[in-house]
């Protein structure tokens, strides 16, 4: 892995701290990483745009094993089908743990709540009502693709070509890397 630590400014490295702490919220990681309230939208827009804090909050994604295979993995288990239908035999009257520890995957229920009614007509009769919340799985996910740089962006770049050797090696290849061409030289 890259060290990128050593090319971010302290308060750079705290806003990648708080962005992965604050839900990707890139305002609220300014406003914590010590930039004023005035300026943190625009200045958490700008460090999302770095190359040494894009990098930098790739890493720690990465060491947490929050890698783009990963993501879309569990993209695809949304797509085609969740694992609601594993616990629908097991549910009587089990709660999460019990699911959990019969070894069913529970990652998308958030709760699960039962309550009985009585039937009006015979009251010798109770209905069980189950209601399961579910995770916003598909949020999430897109915010970890979004920040982990998997989606392309339509981004209009000019670059004027005399000025192209004053740029580093790492901004041209960004750069290019946007246009979706190769670097030249």
């Amino acid at each position: 892995m890259v060290d990128t630590a050593a090319h971010l400014t302290v308060k750079q490295e705290a806003f990648v701290c708080a962005y992965l702490l604050n839900g990707f919220n890139a305002t609220r990681a300014a406003k914590t990483a010590g930039y004023s309230e005035d300026t943190a939208r625009s200045q958490g827009s700008q460090l999302l745009t770095n190359l040494n804090v894009s990098k930098a909050v790739n890493a720690r994604l990465d060491s947490e094993g929050i890698t783009p295979a990963k993501i879309k993995i569990a993209l695809a288990e949304i797509a085609f089908g969740t694992d609601l239908a594993d616990f629908d035999l097991a549910l009587g009257g089990t709660s999460l743990t019990d699911l959990r520890e019969a070894g069913i995957n529970t990652r998308l229920i958030k709760s699960i709540t039962t309550r009985f009614e009585v039937d009006k007509a015979d009251d010798d009769k109770r209905y069980e009502i189950r209601k399961i919340e579910l995770h916003d799985c598909l949020s999430a996910i897109d915010k970890l693709a979004k920040v982990h740089g998997m989606y392309i962006e339509n981004v209009n770049t000019n670059v004027n070509i005399d000025n192209r050797n004053n740029l580093s090696p790492e901004e041209l290849a960004w750069i290019t890397a946007r246009r979706g061409g190769p670097a030249s030289e």
